[in-house]
C-alpha cells in the first residue's frame, strides 16, 4: 500500500485486560505518586515504546510518512500528552499537533507546570479541552496551564481549548476527539 497525502492512520494503544487504572498511572504519569501501592511515574519508558518501537512498526507496515503526528490523549492520557509536547524537542519533534481531554495536570502536585516555565519554543498545534461538569481540581490546573499558555510567548504555539457542555469526566474524550480531528488537521 503506498500512501498520500491526505491518507490517515488512527492508532489506539491499550491493554489485554480493557481499561486498567493502574496501569495507566504507571505508563502516562512522568513522575512517581507514593499515595499508590503500585509503580507510578514512567511515562518516559511508555514514550520510548511509542517512539521508538510502535510508531516505526506502525509507519512501516502502512507505508507512511511520519513527518505530522498528532497525539492524543484523555485524563492521565492527556497528562502525558502535555508532558509530551513540553518536554520533546522541538528541533526534532515526534508529535506536531497534540489533544489532551480532561488532563489529570493535577498529578504531582501540578508539576506540569513547572515543566511549562521552563520551556519556550512551542511550535505546534494543541487542543486542550474538558467538560463542564468535570471535578474541580481536574479544571483548575488545566485552566491554570491554559493561562500560562496565553501569558507566555511560546514561538510557534497555535492553540484553542473547548468546553463540552454537561460532559462529565467520562464523556468528554469522545467529544474532544471529533473536534481535535476536525481542528487539528483543517488546512
Amino acid at each position: 500500500m503506498e500512501a498520500s497525502a491526505t491518507d490517515v492512520a488512527i492508532v489506539a494503544i491499550g491493554y489485554p485486560g480493557g481499561f486498567e487504572p493502574n496501569l495507566r498511572r504507571r505508563d502516562y504519569s512522568p513522575w512517581p505518586n507514593d499515595t499508590y501501592d503500585h509503580p507510578t511515574g514512567e511515562a518516559e519508558n511508555f514514550r520510548a515504546y511509542i517512539e521508538d518501537e510502535l510508531i516505526p512498526r506502525v509507519e512501516a507496515d502502512l507505508g507512511l510518512a511520519g513527518e505530522d503526528r498528532t497525539l492524543y490523549g484523555h485524563s492521565m492520557g492527556g497528562l502525558f500528552t502535555v508532558w509530551r509536547m513540553l518536554e520533546q524537542d522541538p528541533t526534532a519533534p515526534t508529535f506536531t499537533r497534540f489533544a489532551a481531554a480532561s488532563p489529570a495536570l493535577f498529578w504531582g502536585g501540578g508539576a506540569i507546570l513547572d515543566v511549562h516555565e521552563e520551556v519556550t519554543d512551542l511550535p505546534y498545534r494543541a487542543q486542550t479541552g474538558f467538560g463542564s461538569l468535570e471535578p474541580v481540581q481536574l479544571v483548575g490546573y488545566t485552566e491554570l496551564l491554559l493561562e500560562r499558555l496565553e501569558a507566555s510567548e511560546h514561538e510557534g504555539l497555535d492553540h484553542r481549548h473547548d468546553e463540552v457542555d454537561r460532559a462529565v469526566h467520562d464523556e468528554t474524550w469522545e467529544a474532544t476527539f471529533a473536534l481535535a480531528l476536525e481542528w487539528l488537521h483543517a488546512p
